[in-house]
Formats: structure tokens, C-alpha cells, sequence
């Protein structure tokens, strides 16, 4: 074959796969070395030499097909994907391997010590109970059984399960069927005659039989198949872990909600009854004509402000109420008729807080990322599969007879087992192009789990800092409301006396309605922010959890003990704010509350309703109503 020929010979292969394709110009290359020079037969001496000379066609057609089926198994060698296939358990394609990503050595507070790092970990499981608050016990049980998007994430598990048990399935004989028939043929006695001359042109045949056809998973396709369903139930389990979580820390971030607006409220409902009380004795003086008139309308604007940032507050108590009724799955309703009123829940001085790499093996958003990962990684072996041929073993037994008494004899008996081989030989640049597909999704993939973890540990750090700061606020919250009413009762009494005028007194009053209200703050905080750390750390796991997975579980430390449930006042024995008395905190106990039934949180029946919305029989008005505004 002349040099001119075979070159246009491979020239025409790389201008129908492309110059850039390895298989294809590997082709070309394996026919111009072993020099297939039998031309086809033709006497046209029109004929270019090339097309006379392309081993592609004519009597060479057969021998250039052979070798490019050996280029093509050599270049799939040279992608690795044999290689991989001997590896990896007869199954072509990368086996799941961890993904790195950065995490920070520790944390940025780690030397605080509100903050207690560990290596072993930290105490996941039923966090919440450093409140030491038996009210968020049952709001957590009711929102377990009760919160509908957590059925939601369950079902799909189920579904994701179904899904693999089908993937497991098509390992067997992927189509089965048994049939049965009976004919009655009757033939054309003007046409042609199909029948059997014994039978005549009329006959009956009657048959039953069972076929089967079952692909041989020789490249590992199907068992990918089963890696990448497998770890999509992993997936939906911890993205229902995820969900649970949420839900737990909503839930009681909306009870804590609850409980500061209560301090909030109460403090403002003391502040108008001292106010009250001064707005008297600026009165008492202006009739006795001591003070100008001024006194009084100051103290009553100030008495007026105060009151008017009641409705305020009474709205946000009303939004967290609702917000925990759908979060506790109920329709809404007065909650605060149930529970009562009391103080924001104490919180620990010290936290564990574990070390940053947990939150790669804790967070359910950062094992779903990686369970992606793996449902991915096993994709890229299915589409790879494809790549090589398939082999498949077909089988048919029946029983044929034009009697039905003779059926069922030996005789009638007929069968055929059909080996088969199938080859996409001309799809390979959508097929090659699949496997680039799942590849590019596999790198996407490592990249949102990288940029999950990095997420995950910007929000605890703002977690830490928050509950940090909040702590180191209630102590100096507290002296200054301890520190401004004093001022006030030094202040009035040197007002009754005539050595001060009243402005001091009014703006040490504002300033009490000021500072009482950041000291509520302040503790509402506290507590968010251990939820928020909890939340982002990725606690709140439970034996259930872990047996729905069936992974093993996490290594957990205990907490540290909380300090002493924080003494709060109830409302009826609240202390009056005169010049005699400081009013330092006004709050309520929470550690003396009387357990509530089960089923407190639970819906309530359509032929029970009250004005409340809640059972006449559980309804605690002593308890649940809130304080009298004082007009």
C-alpha cells in the first residue's frame, strides 16, 4: 500500500471521530504499520488511489474491523478502566475514597474558659437537659412525634430504600415470564397454505412454556448500580437527622423565644406599677405646691412609655407561640395557658464544645455531602460500564402439542439456551462523553462537601461568640440593674426630702426600664446561643438514630454540671418597686413547676375546644395569665 494512501486512509478516520480522539487515531495508526495494502477489486482507472487502497473497505473490511476492536480494548486499558476492573473487585470504575477537606486545628476561643474543648468529643445526646428545664423535656418528645416534615424525611427513606432493593433485584434475571396460549388456525383455501398437510387447513396448537433473559454483570455496572442506591439511603438518613436536629433546636430556640418576652413583660409590668407609685407622690407634692406642675406630666410621659411598649411585647410572645405550634405540629392555640409563665431557662457557665474536626463525622449536612460523594463515585463505574460489551444468557422451555391430552408428555417438550453479546462499538462519543459527565459531577460534588465544612465552622464559631459575649453580659447586666435601683431609691428619698429635683429620679426610672430589659435579653441569648452551638455542632443524636443508620455511634463526654437552677420570683410574689426596696431581678422559678401530663403537647380533640383552644381540664388560669397592666 503506498505511503500517500495510507496517510489518506487515516485522514479519513480523523475526520470522521476528530484528530483529538485517542481511540480512533490509534486505529489509523495500527493500519498503517501492519500495511494492509489489498486494494479493493475495481478496473475503474478513474478511481482515486486512496479509495482503492483504504483497508476500510471491500475484502479488507473484516481484518481493519478486528483491529480496531483491539485498538479500542488497548486505549480502554490505557484509561485505566481494566485496570480498575481487576482492582477493584471486577467492577470497572474508582472506589469510594473519604474526601479531604480543611478544618481548623481548634477553635478560635479554644483557651476560654466558658468553652471546654476535648478530643473525645462532646455530650450529644439529649443536650438539652443542661436546662434543667422539665417544660422543654415534653416540647421535644411532642415535636418528635408530632413535627410533619420529620414523617416527610422518614418516608423518603423508605423510598430510597425501595430504590436499592430494586438495584439488588436486577442482579438476577432482569426479565422472567411465563406464558400460555392456545390457537385455533384456520388457513385459505385460496392462498397460501401454512398449515401441516396431516392437520389440515384447520388445527388447533396449544403451548406453555417460561423464558428468561439475564445480563451478566461482568464489569460490575449493576453492582455500582447498588453502591451509588445504597449510599443515597445513607443520604436521606442523614439529611432525616438533619431535619431532626433543626427541629430540636427551633423548638426550643422558640420556647426560650417564649420565656424572654415573659421576663420582658414582667419587668415592664413592675416598672409601670413603681412608676405609678412616683407619678403619686410627684402628684402629692404638686398639691402640697412644692414642685411646679412639670414633675407630674414628666412622670406620667414616663409612665406612658413604658406602657406603650406592652402591645410590643405581647405580639412577640404571640409569634413565638405560634411558631411552636407548628413546630410541635399542632394547629395554633394558647401554649402560654399551658405551660405558665416563668423565666428564661438557666444556662451552664461552661460548655463542651469538642474539637473542629467533629464536625466532619457530626454534622448530618456534612455526612449527607459525603454520602453524595459516594452515590456519585459508584455513577462514574456504571457509565463506564457501558464502555465494554455486555454478555447476556437468554433460556426458553415450553411444552408444545395440537392435542392437549399429548401436552404434557415428554415429547412435547422444547427449549433454547441463547448466550449473546452486545457492543455500542459506534456510540463511544456519547458514551466516553457519559463518563466525563459523572466525572465533572464527582468533582462538584467534593466541592460543595468542601465548601460545607467550611460553612459548618463559620457558624459555630459565631455560635461560640455569641454565647460567650451573652455571658460575660448578664453579670454586668445585673450590677447595673442592681447599681441604678439603688440610685433610684437614694434619689427618691431625696426627692420627698426637696435636695434633688425630679428630672434625676425620671431618668434614673427610664434607665431601670432600660437596662431590666437587656438583663432579659441578655439571658434570652445566653440560652439561644447554646442552641445555636448544639445546633451547628450537630448534636442531639439518640440510640434510634444511630439504629436507622446502622452506623456506629459517636463517642459522647459528659457535660459539665450546670450551676444551681436561678431563683425567680413568681408573679404574685413579685416585690413592689418603692424607695424602700431594690428591684434587682424580677423573675420566676422554674425549678419548682408542677410536671404537666404527656399528652400536653398533644392535638387536642375536635369535640373538646374551649375559647383557648386547649381542654377546659388543663386550663391553669392562677398560672398562665399573664400579668395586669397597671392603668
Amino acid at each position: 500500500m503506498p505511503i500517500l494512501a495510507r496517510l489518506v486512509c487515516r485522514d479519513k478516520l480523523h475526520e470522521r471521530w476528530g484528530r483529538n480522539n485517542r481511540t480512533y487515531a490509534t486505529a489509523g495508526s495500527l493500519l498503517a504499520i501492519f500495511k494492509i495494502d489489498r486494494p479493493m477489486l475495481s478496473n475503474d482507472p478513474n478511481r482515486p488511489i486512496a479509495a482503492a487502497a483504504c483497508p476500510l473497505g471491500g475484502r479488507s473490511r473484516a481484518v481493519g474491523l478486528a483491529l480496531w476492536v483491539v485498538s479500542w480494548l488497548l486505549s480502554l486499558g490505557g484509561c485505566g478502566y481494566l485496570a480498575q476492573w481487576k482492582t477493584n473487585g471486577h467492577k470497572v470504575g474508582p472506589d469510594h475514597v473519604a474526601p479531604t477537606a480543611a478544618v481548623a486545628e481548634h477553635w478560635i476561643d479554644f483557651n476560654n474558659p466558658k468553652l471546654i474543648s476535648s478530643q473525645n468529643g462532646v455530650d450529644d445526646e439529649n443536650w438539652w437537659r443542661m436546662f434543667r428545664d422539665p417544660e422543654i423535656e415534653q416540647i421535644v418528645a411532642a415535636a418528635n412525634s408530632n413535627y410533619l416534615p420529620l414523617r416527610i424525611a422518614m418516608l423518603r427513606i423508605q423510598e430510597a430504600r425501595l430504590q436499592r432493593a430494586i438495584a439488588v433485584g436486577n442482579l438476577l434475571p432482569q426479565s422472567q415470564e411465563f406464558f400460555a396460549e392456545f390457537q385455533r388456525i384456520q388457513n385459505s383455501d385460496n392462498g397460501n397454505q401454512i398449515g401441516i398437510a396431516d392437520l389440515g387447513n384447520t388445527f388447533d396448537l396449544y403451548q406453555f412454556g417460561f423464558n428468561a433473559n439475564w445480563e451478566l454483570d461482568v464489569w460490575g455496572r449493576l453492582r455500582r448500580q447498588i453502591e451509588s442506591e445504597g449510599a443515597k439511603v445513607q443520604g436521606t438518613i442523614e439529611d432525616r437527622r438533619d431535619v431532626k436536629l433543626s427541629l430540636v433546636s427551633d423548638a426550643i430556640a422558640a420556647y426560650i423565644e417564649i420565656r424572654t418576652n415573659q421576663d420582658r413583660l414582667v419587668f415592664a409590668h413592675a416598672n409601670i406599677k413603681a412608676q405609678q407609685k412616683t407619678l403619686e407622690l410627684a402628684e402629692s407634692r404638686f398639691k402640697n405646691g412644692s414642685v411646679s406642675k412639670l414633675d407630674v406630666t414628666q412622670a406620667r410621659a414616663n409612665l406612658e412609655a413604658t406602657r406603650a411598649a406592652i402591645p410590643e411585647l405581647e405580639r412577640s410572645l404571640r409569634v413565638a407561640n405560634n411558631q411552636l405550634c407548628v413546630l410541635l405540629g399542632l394547629s395554633p392555640r394558647d401554649l402560654i395557658a399551658q405551660m405558665g409563665w416563668a423565666g428564661v431557662p438557666n444556662t451552664p457557665d461552661a460548655i463542651m464544645v469538642g474539637m473542629p474536626v467533629d464536625l466532619l463525622r457530626r454534622r448530618p449536612d456534612i455526612r449527607s455531602a459525603e454520602r453524595a460523594i459516594a452515590a456519585q463515585s459508584a455513577l462514574i463505574g456504571v457509565a463506564a460500564a457501558d464502555l465494554f460489551p455486555t454478555f447476556s444468557l437468554r433460556g426458553t422451555i415450553n411444552w408444545q402439542s395440537f392435542n392437549f391430552p399429548d401436552l404434557f408428555e415428554s415429547a412435547s417438550n422444547a427449549g433454547a439456551i441463547i448466550p449473546g453479546v452486545r457492543w455500542n462499538l459506534l456510540n463511544y462519543g456519547r458514551l466516553m462523553n457519559n463518563v466525563q459527565i459523572q466525572e465533572t459531577r464527582l468533582e462538584r460534588t467534593i466541592v460543595e462537601y468542601r465548601q460545607a465544612v467550611l460553612k459548618a465552622g463559620s457558624e459555630v464559631e459565631d455560635a461560640m461568640v455569641r454565647f460567650v459575649k451573652a455571658r460575660e453580659q448578664i453579670a454586668s447586666r445585673e450590677r447595673a440593674v442592681a447599681a441604678t435601683a439603688e440610685s433610684i431609691e437614694i434619689a427618691t428619698l431625696q426627692y420627698e426630702e426637696g435636695t434633688v429635683e425630679f428630672d434625676r429620679v425620671n431618668e434614673l426610672r427610664k434607665e431601670l426600664v432600660r437596662q431590666q430589659d437587656l438583663l432579659a435579653l441578655a439571658r434570652g441569648e445566653a440560652a439561644l446561643g447554646i442552641v445555636a452551638i448544639y445546633r451547628t455542632l450537630g448534636g442531639g443524636w439518640s440510640a434510634a438514630d444511630q439504629a436507622i443508620g446502622n452506623c456506629a455511634p459517636a463517642p459522647t463526654i459528659q457535660a459539665e454540671p450546670a450551676p444551681p437552677i436561678r431563683s425567680i420570683p413568681s408573679q404574685e410574689s413579685k416585690p413592689p418597686l418603692t424607695a424602700s426596696r431594690s428591684p434587682q431581678v424580677i423573675v420566676r422559678t422554674i425549678g419548682t413547676q408542677t410536671p404537666l401530663s404527656k399528652s400536653r403537647y398533644q392535638p387536642i380533640e375536635a369535640s373538646q375546644p374551649t375559647s383557648l383552644g386547649v381542654p377546659k381540664s388543663r386550663r391553669q388560669v392562677d398560672r398562665s395569665a399573664p400579668p395586669v397592666s397597671h392603668r
